[in-house]
């Protein structure tokens, strides 16, 4: 119960920092693809190497459901999954039976971490492809 309640607390501190920090207008590169896409609402039917099939389906369904416009979409898509990843590192990290201040400081470096915490507030694909890898790791240690 412990590790459940500081994997949240690390959620909601991580989300308020990278929104805190997150974009308000459209910054350029891959973004404004992602952000078109999502204001579109058309769903993507068909995965290629550049349509990130379910990054931008995720938007779409999360713009659909709050009824937001693209550029809100993504930045909840990107923080929250940003966030998650980094309770999942800390929960992964606590599997491999470190202490719990060893799991939480590993949290915070991978949080932290430019690239990390630069991806976590623009909208691109990375943290939400994190937060799948992170997942994947975390079963995969809970399973052995």
């Amino acid at each position: 119960m412990k590790n459940t309640i500081t994997a949240f607390l690390l959620f909601i501190t991580f989300t308020t920092f990278y929104y805190l920090g997150s974009f308000t207008r459209i910054p350029f590169a891959d973004c404004v693809g992602y952000i078109l896409t999502t204001e579109l609402g058309d769903f993507a039917t068909t995965a290629t190497a550049t349509s990130h099939f379910l990054y931008v389906n995720t938007a779409i369904l999360i713009k659909n459901i709050f009824g937001l416009n693209g550029i809100e979409a993504n930045k909840v898509l990107v923080i929250l999954s940003g966030a998650a990843s980094v309770a999942l590192v800390y929960l992964s990290v606590l599997s491999l039976k470190a202490t719990q201040v060893m799991s939480i400081v590993a949290a915070i470096v991978f949080g932290f971490s430019f690239s990390f915490w630069r991806n976590a507030e623009i909208a691109e694909v990375y943290t939400y492809n994190s937060f799948w890898i992170c997942l994947f790791f975390l079963c995969l240690i809970r399973s052995f």
